[in-house]
């Protein structure tokens, strides 16, 4: 295949796209699509490879993959122990472990599956590993290691392209079934992160390298309006798709295919062609593969650095970091390995398995030695850090439990106790953070609880999105136990500020309703139904939202030997955070709604750590130690209800 200098300029709008994106830039609010672009170019460009020299009989895995090793290996290495060094200097132990893990998987090619079971995408849970990015290259060679394999047998045994063209053709089809069934949602991230799901972005670009290689639909391919709409699908998913677009399922189909266009259409005589040639674009696809590696590390290291907000000068000069190291290493390193012929397939690939199961013990050493005898030499850091991010008790068996199942199920605090008063906690994650402060009136009535992440609960609304799963079941099945249970007093706790803040919940009748009206609406009904039923209850208002998540800015503040006094919310903004929903509780709740919050607020600001532990899981849940802290108050809330 003929050098195309428009594929160059692709790569830099996909990788631009990325690096914008991570740098948290509003306008490019689906920036992220930049993968799902690069995966299509390399199952075209690496599709074609494997097509052509199948076809002329010279195919040799032994070739395939020391070229791959050549591509990807040298300077993913450097990246890597550069980045070993300083998360061994600046980092916490805890993150220094994550590292570790995060680059030995990316060595093993799994590390879409350890950040799989890490979480999400988007979380903090995850946000802070400089090896995140790595899950694509994950899952390439996941690909290229079964694609080959298999294209190569059904040529053996058919010797025709026309079966290899169907067999892709029907995987393709396949994955895109599966990306839909399985879209990602707080329940499992699988269907963002797991080689089927992105088959058919990859398939996609080796169909098109069947296109051109068989030199299919000529006329079609010639016109310049291919490219252009091509071009024009690319961005308005990079403008329009957002953290809340349910991704890859059918929604990837939008940017593939417009790569796709611009991949198989040979116009040189159109918009886009112009832009994607322009030489300063080229250059930055040249070298793209460098920038994609360099930039979240340089990323996260300077959200360690700096975790405030950023000035212009500010991403500047991370910009210009991330490009020198990406020349450099392109340049130094790449570039030459990549055109090594000093050693024969054989032995590369030899001296590759050599330096990666050596690279993989050292990791192991550094893991179990750690670096607490540098960054936090008697633990104290590392307590406090662990013991804000803890889980409530019993999360894993009784959160989300109705929502995924589809079926109720409810937990109980301490054991249950014949002819005592009985209290239901119906909630979200905040309802489950709060489930320790429980524990004290838990002593003396039954108390139960059902609480599902990002389930606001309010019969008639759910979630907008798809990540939070179908709130809207969950809820009805709730509720439908609750009328015909003899409950003496229903607990709703949950993050109504944040529902409203960032407008995420609608009404589950017509899904079209912001979330200021689906919740006026849906609290009204609600409170109807409390009222027919003769149900008591009571609302907990949220706590404060802040900035930055408090254990993480904790261990960022101590970590670099700072006074961690920093991270407070002004009393003044955690009541404006819950005016909307106070306005709107108070139309028909006004008796039965709690803030347990405010009064450990001080004149000026509410308190973010407490007795030297923290209060907050992160931005905005709760601690364990915060939740048992308002023990005696729930006490006192509920007794007066019962």
């Amino acid at each position: 295949m003929n050098y195309r200098a428009d594929i160059d300029g692709l790569r830099a709008i996909a990788v631009l796209s990325v690096v914008f994106f991570h740098m948290g830039f509003d306008f490019i609010s689906g920036g992220y699509v930049g993968v799902d672009v690069f995966f299509s170019i390399s199952g075209y460009l690496i599709g074609y490879l494997v097509i052509s020299k199948l076809d002329s009989r010279q195919f040799s895995f032994t070739d395939f993959f020391v070229r791959r090793v050549k591509r990807l290996f040298p300077a993913a290495l450097v990246v890597y122990i550069s980045t070993i060094f300083i998360f061994f200097i600046y980092f916490p132990p805890s993150m220094f472990e994550s590292m570790l893990e995060g680059v030995a998987s990316s060595l093993t090619f799994t590390s879409n599956i350890y950040f799989w079971q890490q979480g999400g995408y988007f979380g903090a849970s995850v946000e802070n590993n400089p090896m995140l990015h790595t899950w694509s290259l994950s899952v390439e060679e996941q690909f290229y290691i079964i694609f080959p394999t298999i294209m190569y047998f059904i040529f053996k045994f058919s010797g025709r392209l026309f079966y290899l063209f169907l067999a892709l053709s029907v995987a393709v089809i396949a994955s895109v079934f599966v990306a839909v069934l399985y879209a990602p949602s707080a329940i499992s991230f699988a269907g963002f992160y797991l080689l089927p799901v992105r088959v058919y972005e990859l398939g996609l670009g080796v169909l098109c390298a069947f296109i051109h290689y068989k030199g299919w639909l000529k006329s079609f391919l010639e016109r310049g309006i291919v490219k252009d709409i091509g071009f024009v699908l690319i961005f308005i998913s990079i403008i329009v798709f957002d953290e809340n677009t349910s991704f890859p399922s059918y929604n990837a189909l939008l940017p593939v295919i417009g790569c796709c266009f611009i991949l198989i259409s040979k116009s040189k005589k159109c918009f886009s062609y112009s832009v994607l040639t322009d030489q300063r674009l080229v250059f930055v696809g040249v070298i793209s593969y460098s920038v994609y590696l360099w930039h979240w590390p340089v990323i996260v290291f300077n959200n360690w650095l700096n975790p405030y907000d950023k000035t212009i000068s500010q991403y500047l000069i991370i910009s210009v970091i991330i490009f020198m190291l990406s020349f450099l290493t392109w340049n130094y390193i790449e570039r030459p390995f990549r055109h090594s012929t000093t050693n024969s397939a054989s032995s590369y690939f030899a001296k590759y398995i050599s330096i990666n199961i050596f690279l993989l013990l050292v990791i192991s050493g550094l893991w179990v030695i750690g670096n607490s005898s540098f960054s936090d030499p008697d633990g104290r850091i590392n307590s406090v850090y662990q013991t804000a991010i803890a889980p409530e008790p019993d999360r894993d068996n009784c959160t989300d439990v109705v929502k995924i199942s589809r079926t109720f199920h409810r937990c109980i605090l301490s054991v249950e106790k014949p002819g005592k008063k009985k209290v239901l906690v119906w909630g979200d994650s905040h309802g489950s953070a709060l489930m320790p402060a429980f524990a004290k009136i838990s002593e003396e009535v039954n108390v139960y609880y059902v609480n599902n992440t990002g389930c606001i609960p309010l019969l008639t609304v759910t979630s907008v999105s798809t990540v939070f799963g179908d709130c809207g079941t969950a809820n009805r099945l709730v509720w439908d136990h609750i009328k015909n249970e003899n409950y003496d007093l229903v607990v709703l706790a949950a993050a109504f500020n944040n529902y409203l803040a960032f407008n995420i919940v609608t009404d589950v009748r017509t899904e079209t309703m912001n979330s200021a009206d689906a919740i006026r609406t849906g609290l009204n009904a609600q409170v109807l139904e409390f009222n027919k039923n003769n149900k008591k209850y009571i609302i907990i208002e949220q706590g404060p939202r802040f900035e930055y998540s408090v254990p993480l800015f904790y261990l960022n503040q101590a970590s670099t030997g700072l006074v961690y006094n920093r991270n407070k919310v002004s009393k003044l903004d955690y009541i404006k955070q819950g005016e909307l929903f106070k306005s709107i509780a108070m139309s028909n709740s006004s008796e039965n709604l709690f803030n347990i919050f405010i009064s450990d607020c001080s004149d000026d600001y509410c308190p973010s750590a407490l007795g030297g532990q923290l209060l907050y899981k992160d931005t905005h849940h709760i601690s364990n130690t915060y939740a048992f802290h308002l023990q005696d108050k729930i006490r006192d809330i509920v007794l007066s209800r019962l």
